[in-house]
Formats: C-alpha cells, structure tokens, sequence
C-alpha cells in the first residue's frame, strides 16, 4: 500500500494536520511540465499557474474554477497540487511496516 492510502486513512480518523500546500514543489512540477509538448493553450494555462502557487487558495481557484483547463488539464488529476507530509507520518508509517513484518516472521516459526 502507498504512503497515499495511509495518509488517507489518517486523515479520516484523526484531527491532526497531517500536510500542507508545498508552493516550492508546485512550482518546480509546472515548470517541468514546460519542457513537455504542450499547445500554445495548455502553455498559456500552466505559465498562468505560475505566477500564483506563493498563495494555495489562489493557485486552487485559479487551476480549478477561474481558468479554463485546456486539453489534458480539464481532468484535474494533471493539474500540479503537491502537499508536504509532517517529518512524523513516514517514520509512522515505517515503523508499522516493520512491526508488520516482525508479525509475519513470528507467525511462519510457530
């Protein structure tokens, strides 16, 4: 299971925050996406992004309700959104997995 799932389970049981917006890594994956064969619409939608990923409610309502998402972006699972995970949760999630594992050797020596 990825760290995703998990995350999401977290979440749901928990009031804590578990991430925030990361503008740093937003911005680096658009302008990535630059270096890929975007039309000059799709171009104009990601340069547009990226004059607003400092602010997280902008950069969402502008990739998500004012713009219009051109070609691939109208399915917003391509539109960069990239999320911090707090220092904790891997070494969380890390410490179950081996637990995990310890469970299961334990078990093939009985």
């Amino acid at each position: 299971m990825s760290d995703g799932y998990w995350l999401e389970k977290m979440r749901i049981g928990n009031s804590q925050v578990l991430s925030s917006y990361d503008d740093e890594a937003t911005n680096k994956e658009l302008y990535e996406l630059l270096s890929e064969d975007l039309d000059v619409d799709e171009r104009e939608f990601v340069l547009e992004l990226m004059g607003c990923t400092d602010d997280e409610i902008e950069y969402k309502y502008k990739a998500y309700r004012e713009l219009s998402a051109p070609g691939r972006f109208s399915d917003y699972d391509w539109i960069p959104f990239c999320k911090k995970i707090n220092p904790w949760i891997p070494i969380i999630f890390d410490y179950f997995e081996f637990v995990c594992w310890k469970l299961k050797e334990n078990n093939k020596n009985i």
